[in-house]
């Protein structure tokens, strides 16, 4: 009988490791498959010098986040986030960044420039 008491702990034990580990690997899924969501610019100002980028709402962004412009499957250049209103983010132009003649413009789309692996 203490044998199966042990037995049934250690089973229990196992059974709620492997339950919290599903439950990880959920997680890391679903932020691993918002890497392929893409923001698309609603409105730029090239004079001031920002954006106004509509997003998903399963794109994971905070204010740390680093995003890429890109046309079609090229590259433009970076932004900067200051603010995220809801599905909306405002950020800064990275003119440093920008691919030579090239300027940012509604109809764009933004994607994450360090994908989530965790």
């Amino acid at each position: 009988q203490i044998i199966a008491e042990s037995v049934e702990k250690k089973l229990s034990s196992n059974q709620q490791q492997i339950s919290e580990l599903n439950e990880q690997i959920q997680k890391r899924k679903k932020r691993i498959k918002s890497n392929k969501l893409e923001g698309r610019i609603a409105s730029a100002d090239n004079n001031w010098g920002f954006v106004v980028v509509n997003i998903p709402d399963n794109m994971q962004v905070d204010n740390t986040t680093k995003l890429i412009v890109k046309r079609g499957s090229g590259y433009i250049g970076r932004l900067n986030i200051n603010a995220i209103e809801g599905n909306r983010i405002i950020a800064d132009i990275d003119y440093s960044s920008l691919k030579l003649g090239m300027v940012v413009q509604a109809g764009d789309s933004v994607v994450l420039a360090n994908p989530i692996t965790y």
